[in-house]
């Protein structure tokens, strides 16, 4: 691990440390900060925690990764093994934030389904609130106390960072945090599934939901790209997609049996059923059925002279039909102009078309980094290539299609070529990529039914079933 991230998890480790005293009902409050939106909200944070010497500042000193979770653990252990758990009779919680809950909730038994969206969770969170100002004034008080004797911290003694924290985080945990325990006292949960742990509202459900006896599922939404987004491990269980997963966690600390192998529901349907026509595809989209066709899918950090390069060399030489499908929230910032260079090359498109109904009728297909997008491709029986990023960054992770070989590389020149021998069906290329990619998809997503298997976890946390009497699961045989 890089002196950034240890740094990174020495910060957090530290604040929640000094802060311990700051609690509601026997939580602390500083468990809900994550400094990720201290480090990529502006100002100098991220430059200091590039420095090597920077935990030396720190009343918390990580130096090897495996003593993260069990820093965390020491605090939150008593939290989570506070109530004998049983059993409860009750319904399954869902935090629809980056869950993609439509991939499976049509199979729960809607009478014991409680959901929470990402547009109704204030909402309904509210409605279990108890206003308790001289609590939250009195924790408000103690907190500046200590904030008073950080003087020469190099994060905690700024005025913005305290002002942030006493006028709105803390406030705010406190909120969730009484809402939490009356939604757990007033509504009968036997379980909690969410989608990440990155966010607040997530955190205190995980807690305040352990602190009752509930267990908890945070089902891993994507390739680990940004670690701050998946330590440290709230839930009583993490359902990771494959190996690489579970071996990230234990090398920082967590334990095995807080892991358990998966996949993750929203990629099941890349199994269920037939595409539609790829001649009426190509008909919708214009392309012509006697080119090969690239998809592309960018990343809003993309080098984009690297792709510029790549591409030159396919068009030059193969003149395939490329696809560049940028990402989301390109869309979102309106920034796709990024490409109007490359729009100018033959054959070059950009698409928004939803990427399960592309990539059944595409010829190869080319993710930048991490992208989570390459594994589905690879579960669908795509050629995948990936373009990684040249200029090191130590807060993003860039290793998960390592395993690919010569199939991933940060040299645009080297991958064009692996691409036009697929793209030309080189028979030693085409075999030695099958040969890599069984043995990549087989340790990397072993499991292909995660329903399934999330349904299977449920009923051994629980012991209950939940399942839609009007739409039961075909692979079930109980409940």
């Amino acid at each position: 691990m890089n002196d950034y991230m240890l740094n990174f998890h020495s910060l957090s480790i530290d604040f929640v440390e000094k802060f311990q005293s700051i609690q509601y009902n026997g939580i602390p409050l500083g468990l809900f900060y994550n400094f990720f939106y201290a480090v990529f909200g502006g100002g100098n944070t991220k430059s200091l925690l590039k420095e090597k010497s920077f935990r030396d500042q720190l009343g918390v000193k990580i130096n090897r990764e495996q003593e993260i979770q069990k820093r965390y653990d020491a605090i939150m252990d008593p939290i989570m093994n506070s109530s004998i758990k049983k059993p409860r009779q009750g319904k399954v919680l869902l935090y629809d934030y980056a869950l993609a809950a439509h991939t499976f909730i049509h199979y729960l038994d809607p009478s014991k389904t409680f959901l929470l969206t990402n547009d109704n969770a204030m909402q309904t969170m509210a409605q279990f609130h108890v206003e308790k100002s001289e609590i939250k004034n009195e924790l408000v008080r103690k907190a500046k106390k200590i904030f008073e004797r950080c003087t020469a911290h190099p994060i905690f003694s700024n005025g913005g960072f305290q002002t942030s924290i006493l006028d709105d985080h803390f406030p705010a945990i406190c909120n969730l945090l009484i809402q939490g325990e009356n939604l757990f006292n007033q509504v009968p949960i036997s379980c909690v599934i969410v989608g990440t742990t990155m966010d607040p509202l997530s955190r205190v459900l995980c807690l305040a939901a352990a602190q009752k006896g509930i267990p908890s599922i945070n089902m891993q939404h994507g390739t680990i790209v940004l670690e701050e987004a998946f330590m440290p491990a709230f839930a009583t269980i993490t359902a990771v997609l494959g190996n690489y997963e579970k071996e990230w966690y234990q090398r920082r600390g967590v334990a095995e049996h807080r892991l358990e192998i998966t996949g993750h529901p929203r990629h099941d349907v890349i199994f269920s059923g037939p595409p539609a026509s790829k001649e009426m595809f190509l008909h919708s989209v214009g392309l012509d059925p006697q080119k090969k066709i690239v998809l592309i899918l960018s990343q809003e950090d993309v080098e984009l002279t690297n792709l510029t390069y790549f591409i030159e060399n396919l068009v030059l030489n193969v003149s395939p039909q490329i696809l560049i499908k940028p990402h989301p929230s390109e869309y979102a910032f309106q920034s796709t102009h990024i490409y109007n260079t490359l729009l100018q090359l033959p054959g070059v498109r950009l698409t928004n078309e939803f990427f399960y109904h592309l990539v059944p009728h595409v010829d190869l297909v080319v993710v930048i980094n991490n992208s989570t997008a390459g594994l589905e491709a690879m579960l669908a029986n795509k050629p995948l290539l990936c373009l990684k990023r040249q200029k090191e960054d130590p807060s993003f992770i860039q290793d998960f299609y390592d395993g690919m070989g010569s199939f991933t590389d940060n040299i645009p020149g080297m991958l064009a070529e692996k691409a036009i021998k697929l793209l030309s069906n080189d028979s030693a290329a085409n075999q030695e990529y099958q040969l890599r990619s069984n043995q990549f998809v087989s340790s990397r997503y072993p499991k292909k039914n995660a329903t399934k298997e999330l349904f299977d976890l449920i009923y051994r946390l629980t012991g209950a079933s939940f399942i839609n009497p009007d739409n039961r699961p075909p692979f079930y045989s109980y409940g």
